[in-house]
């Protein structure tokens, strides 16, 4: 394997069943590679890479992950490999637009990319952006907004040599009116990633913070991490400490260990990988936590089939100062995606999770935390591309517990035709409904984008219409207008705005702001 490095992208565009990530170039991605998110400071597994083009992936979400659209994504990808997408791919003119092109729901039915393996030479390759991203929301009661300063790096093979380096960091800074001056201490910094690799023929060894794409349940390491390639097996341990869950910081007192057996290959679009890998994580020298996780992904069995399977069993209790062991499924998750015809596809998936236990850490309500049961989930979808440029679906999810709480049933239908005639814009109706234990939502979205200028001008214009019932007593309804616009000012320079108006009693509006310089 050869060394890792991560590149960052963002989700510009959400369907009912799949999730759509531009990145600057998806070179080195492969299909059935896993993205990462951060949220409240962990980096988690979030989404399942299905097909690319050269700036665009089309993934499906695993893990439970409910991924919004805007939000920052991590790619972890080996720069031994390079991917060379071909002529079937998405337009490589269109490609060369930064923003957003919506018209991508047809993209999971009409592209028919292939996959070509080649080792590249050791050449320096240094790429990177740095981002100004405001969200501010207005309303009679209330100003209040938050500012983030955002810096990708990554320098590969620098000099020439064996050695490279990865950056991501982001400084938050939130913004309230008067009233809410008290809560500026939650402004903070982060660090999710910053590591040096060093690669040698078969051995790579990386140390900083770095999540290791073989065990990406676990997130961030705060360590060592050495990964070694035997043909078709890999072999790895990690050794350091877990990120402070209150602030993200280095904390020594969370030392955490492992090692990891990887098996799998691939050839065009036909690949199988799966992982078995054990950890110990300790808080203070006590064990925290013990577990197994295994992961496996496959499209080898039929080239219209995809499989993902993740799993964590968890070795350790320690109860009432009584330590035992164990064999207990915390959390397991399936996915698989079957193409019927190059116009129908459909898709299923189901999770089963329970609260993940750390003995030391939550040790002041453990037996809380026992009593918790395991919460299910279940989805169906179907994809249809009845005619040229119109895809449509249908989805149904519903989460479950044995008592019956947090129960919801969710329903998704959208239609989006992609080329209006005449108007070379793209046209989609969107509608969701969805009933839980305390309340049920009816949302209908209607929106149409285009771009002008070659790509240098994007403009999305959008109405939403919401219904809410909280309980037997209280409804809620609102209506909304919004307009996104996108500037590409230079090569490397864009501008991005959004402004949504809200006309419920409140008369809300929110503005968000976005300037990103690419190095």
């Amino acid at each position: 394997m050869g060394q890792n490095k991560s590149i960052n992208g963002r989700i510009s565009y959400l369907s009912s069943t799949n999730v759509y990530v531009k990145f600057q170039s998806t070179e080195g991605i492969l299909s059935g590679d896993t993205l990462y998110i951060n949220s409240n400071g962990i980096s988690t597994a979030c989404l399942l890479v299905q097909q690319k083009s050269s700036i665009s992936c089309v993934c499906t979400a695993v893990n439970s992950c409910q991924p919004e659209l805007n939000q920052e994504v991590l790619a972890i990808l080996n720069t031994k490999i390079q991917i060379e997408a071909t002529d079937n791919d998405l337009d490589s003119k269109k490609d060369n637009n930064v923003f957003p092109k919506s018209n991508v729901d047809t993209l999971n039915q009409s592209t028919k990319s292939q996959s070509i393996e080649k080792v590249s030479p050791a050449k320096q390759k240094i790429r990177g952006n740095f981002s100004i991203y405001s969200t501010n929301s207005l309303s009679d009661s209330r100003k209040y907004g938050n500012i983030r300063y955002r810096l990708a790096f990554n320098g590969n093979n620098l000099n020439d040599s064996p050695l490279s380096i990865s950056s991501y960091l982001m400084y938050r800074q939130y913004t309230f009116d008067d009233r809410e001056n008290s809560l500026n201490n939650l402004n903070y910094f982060r660090i999710y990633d910053l590591a040096l690799n060093y690669q040698l023929k078969n051995t790579s060894m990386t140390f900083g913070r770095k999540i290791n794409p073989r065990m990406s349940s676990i997130g961030a390491i705060d360590g060592l991490q050495i990964n070694h390639r035997l043909g078709r097996f890999e072999f790895g341990g990690i050794a350091g400490t877990r990120p402070d869950r209150l602030d993200y910081g280095i904390n020594l007192d969370l030392v955490q260990y492992g090692l990891y057996l990887g098996y799998g290959s691939q050839r065009g679009e036909a690949y199988h990988q799966s992982t078995l890998g054990l950890m110990e994580q300790t808080n203070n020298g006590s064990t925290d936590r013990r577990f197994i996780y295994f992961q496996h992904s496959n499209s080898a069995i039929d080239k219209n089939l995809n499989i993902f399977i993740s799993a964590e069993m968890d070795l350790y209790e320690k109860i009432n100062d009584t330590i035992a062991s164990k064999f207990e499924l915390t959390n397991f998750y399936s996915s698989a995606r079957y193409r019927i015809s190059k116009k129908m596809s459909f898709s299923v998936s189901y999770d089963n999770r329970k609260n993940i236990i750390y003995y030391e850490t939550d040790k002041s309500y453990v037996e809380r935390l026992l009593e918790d049961e395991a919460r299910q989930g279940l989805r169906f979808s179907l994809q249809l591309s009845p005619l040229k440029y119109v895809s449509s679906g249908i989805s149904y999810s519903k989460r479950f517990q044995t008592s019956g709480q947090n129960q919801s049933d969710n329903y998704n239908i959208y239609v989006t035709h992609s080329r209006l005639p005449g108007l070379e814009a793209l046209l989609s109706l969107r509608w969701n409904y969805n009933v839980s234990n305390y309340q049920k939502s009816n949302i209908l979205n209607i929106r149409m984008a285009k771009d002008f200028f070659k790509g240098k001008l994007f403009a999305e214009i959008f109405a939403r219409k919401s219904q809410y019932t909280y309980g037997q007593n209280y409804d809620f309804s609102d209506k909304s207008l919004g307009l996104d616009l996108g500037i590409r000012i230079s090569r490397k320079l864009l501008f991005y705005s959004n402004i949504e108006k809200y006309f419920s009693s409140n008369h809300q509006t929110t503005l968000n702001f976005r300037l990103r310089q690419r190095i």
